[in-house]
Order: structure tokens, then sequence, then C-alpha cells
């Protein structure tokens, strides 16, 4: 009989506990604590590749670790106080803040990135409630949100990035914090069509001038001629991430330009003047502090004669967090050419060409809606003084105007004996004015794996043909 009362009584007792206020207030909260939990783990997961997004995630994967402490510390005080038997008996397995304690500490360890700076926050981008780490407050200048900002709401980072998906192998492998989606916006097919949707397509009209030089097949060095050329040009340039040869330190770039002038020859030559540049290196672009870049630029031109030259082209700067850079640039001959061809109806052999060494330095300024502006003043190895300027518009989200000029000055004067008079024979110049698509839309101007270099034009390669003022 007793002991049918105390089994009554012990099954009394758990209903009791079952139905009780407190028991109801602990499961509740735990119940949310785990959801909140998942689903800031779910949007951490999706977020972009970016490693400045990476560190403000990792940011606020410590705050969500700091609250589940604390709210795992007031729910074991109130189990203590109400429900002694049902905190013996959850002790026995693991409970809901312990598992979700250590799936924060796997996702905070993961997204952790090795140390870099932070990707700038663009205006426009709502801060909505928590405490994320802002590097700087020029950063933030408040508005209204547009397509693929990011929004932080309770420290929790959500952005565009999430409907990429199974984006690729490549671009969605996490590998030291690079992977998932190269950029915001729509989802492409493969890690080709991601790596074509990273890169811009260009294309517009140009003007330039090389250096006077020594008409070829002639022995007399004072018969020089010029050249002046119109026409236009167009090509492409890609940027990606080197996440499997630098665990995502650097990027790298590859693209090409080709230019079409003298569609009707020139007073020496019936030929069209067709020039393909290449470019291809690496570089490592930053939100602030020190950046760098360094490519190859190769030449393959076809005129009165065929020409191959190469260079080396380096770019080093210090970018502002307000988004200013002060840098420098410079270029170097790394393949000179001895070619042959037909010059107003002589032919000739060994005809020397070179590229001309330069430096300069930069000032660039990025608008806070995409878009930038660069002045840049420098000298060449051949006592040019080189001065130029150039700059990027958006148009809509995905077109951009672009235009520039470069402008070689020299005080160099004809030979008495030549067939020229007067100054600047050893002036050059380039100018271009065209467009540029780009299917990441504003989002391109913030990502880390746009190239950092244009790809080479008449600008930054300066052929320099056998003349008076080149020593072989």
């Amino acid at each position: 009989m007793r002991e049918n009362m105390s089994r009554a009584g012990n099954t009394l007792n758990r209903k009791i506990e079952m139905f009780s206020p407190q028991k109801k207030t602990v499961l509740k909260s735990s119940t949310i604590s785990v959801v909140a939990a998942l689903a800031t783990l779910f949007v951490c997961d999706l977020a972009s590749g970016q490693q400045a997004e990476y560190q403000r995630r990792a940011a606020a994967m410590q705050q969500a670790r700091a609250r589940s402490q604390a709210t795992m510390a007031q729910t074991q005080a109130t189990v203590q106080a109400s429900a002694p038997a049902a905190r013996v008996a959850r002790q026995s397995q693991p409970s809901s803040n312990q598992s979700l304690q250590a799936a924060v500490n796997r996702v905070a360890k993961k997204t952790t990135p090795t140390p870099r700076t932070a990707q700038l926050i663009p205006d426009g981008t709502i801060i909505d409630g928590g405490s994320p780490i802002i590097m700087d407050e020029s950063y933030i200048d408040g508005g209204v949100m547009t397509a693929g900002e990011v929004i932080y709401d309770d420290g929790v980072v959500v952005d565009g990035c999430g409907s990429c998906g199974d984006a690729g192998a490549y671009f969605e492998d996490d590998c030291c914090g690079r992977g998932g989606c190269p950029d915001c916006g729509p989802c492409w097919l493969d890690e080709f069509a991601s790596a074509l949707r990273s890169g811009e397509y260009f294309g517009g009209a140009t003007a330039f001038r090389t250096p006077a030089f020594t008409q070829p097949g002639q022995t007399d060095a004072n018969l020089l001629a010029h050249d002046c050329n119109f026409g236009f040009y167009g090509g492409v340039n890609f940027g990606v991430p080197l996440c499997r040869l630098s665990c995502g330190w650097l990027s790298g770039q590859l693209g090409f330009r080709s230019v079409q002038t003298n569609f009707n020859g020139d007073e020496f030559s019936l030929d069209n003047r067709d020039q393909t540049f290449f470019t291809a290196g690496l570089y490592r672009r930053v939100d602030y502090g020190l950046q760098f870049g360094l490519v190859a630029d190769i030449l393959a031109e076809e005129w009165y004669g065929e020409t191959d030259l190469a260079q080396i082209r380096g770019d080093l700067g210090w970018v502002y967090p307000g988004g200013s850079t002060i840098g420098f640039r410079f270029a170097r001959a790394q393949e000179d050419d001895d070619s042959a061809g037909t010059f107003d109806g002589r032919t000739f052999t060994d005809f020397y060409g070179t590229t001309e060494d330069w430096y300069r330095f930069y000032y660039r300024r990025n608008a806070p809606g995409g878009g930038w502006g660069e002045l840049f003043a420098g000298w060449s190895n051949n006592n040019h003084t080189i001065l130029g300027l150039e700059f990027d518009m958006p148009l809509t989200d995905y077109i951009a105007m672009e235009s520039g000029f470069t402008y070689y000055l020299n005080d160099d004067l004809a030979p008495d004996a030549s067939n020229v008079t007067g100054g600047n024979i050893n002036d050059a110049w380039n100018l271009f004015i065209g467009f540029a698509i780009r299917p990441q839309g504003r989002s391109y101007y913030r990502s880390y794996d746009r190239p950092m270099l244009p790809v080479a034009d008449n600008g930054t390669i300066l052929i320099r043909r056998q003349s008076p003022t080149i020593n072989r």
C-alpha cells in the first residue's frame, strides 16, 4: 500500500513539473536559443566569401557566443531553483545549449580569417541593431539600402550571396575564408561562368602617337618618320581569387586588348595597324593599408612589319580608409625585337624596337556609389615628363563610361640635317574613351578580386623604335 502511494506521488510530481510555469519558461527559452543560434549559423554559412565580411561574421559569432553563455547561465540558475530532479535527468545527456556552444565554437573557428584589412562598407548600408565592428566612422554614411548591400541585424550578417547556392566547386569551396560566391548577385552555371561574371568587357575609340624613329631600310639616321593613329579598341579583363595557390591571400588577373587603327593606311604603308595586348599577373587588394600588384605585358603588332615586345609593370599603393589611394607605378622593358618588313616600298631587316621604361606617382579617389578618378605624373628613362588623367563613371548598375589620356612630353629637337624641323619629335600620347560592361554590377567596385591593373595599351606600353635617341 505504501509503495503504491509512493509511486502515485512520484507520478503526480512529474506531471506537476511537466506543466509548471517555470519548466515551460525554461523549455521555451532553450528552444528560442537553439532556433536563434541555428539561424545564425545558417546565415553565416551563406555569407559572402569576401574577407571583410568573414571578419564581421566572426565578430558576430563571438557576440552570439557571449549571449549564449549568458542565456545558458540564466537557464541553469532557473532550473536549479525550480526543478532539481529535471536538472539531474538532463545532466545525463548533452544539453541543447552545450550543443549550441560547440557548434558556435566550430563555426567561429572556421570563419575567423587570417589577419587582413576589412572590406569597405559602402554608402547606403543599413545598420539595424546589434553592435558590429566598424573600422572607421567614415565607412557609414546612412541612406537607403540597395541590392547587394550588407545588413547588420542584431549582430548577424545578411547579404545577397545566399542565393548563389552551389555556384561551382572553385568558388564554393571554403579555403581560408575565401570560399563562397565571388560576389553578390544572380547565380551562374559553373566555375567558368562564375569567372566570366567576375570580369569586365570594354570597348571604345582611341588615338595615339609614338616618338619619331629612323625610317627602316635607310642608311641615313636623319631620315625620320612620325606615326599618328586613330581607331577602335575592345577587350576583357578577369580577376579571380587564387584560393589554392595562395590560400586567398592573393588574386590573379588575365586580360587582353585588341586595337585596330589606320584603316586607310599611312603615308609610308597601306596596311592597317593591328595590335594585341596581353596582361597577366598577381595582386592583393585592400580597403586600407598597403596593396600591390605585378603583371607582365605582351604586345604583338602587325603593321609594316611584325613586332613582339614585353615588359613588366608594377603597382604599390597605400589605401586610406575613406577610399583614397596614393601610390607608385613603374614599367621596365623585358623583351626587345628585331623585325623585318616593308616600309614605303623598301624591304628591311633587323629593325630594332623596345619599350620605354617609366615611373609614375598617382592619386586615386573612389566615389561612394562606384567609379573613380585618378591623376598621375612621372618620368621616363628618355627624359619624358609624364602627365595623365583617367576616370571611370557608372552610367547604370552594369555599364560604366571610362576615359583618359597619357601625355609624354619631351623637349628634344630634330637634328639640323633631318627631314623634319622643330621640336617635340619625341612627344607621345594616348587618348581613349569607351564603355565597360560588368556583370557583377555595382558590387564590382567592392570586390577584392577585381583586376588591379588595366590591360596594357599604348599609354602603358610606349614603343620606341630605332632612332637617334636609342642606345642599343
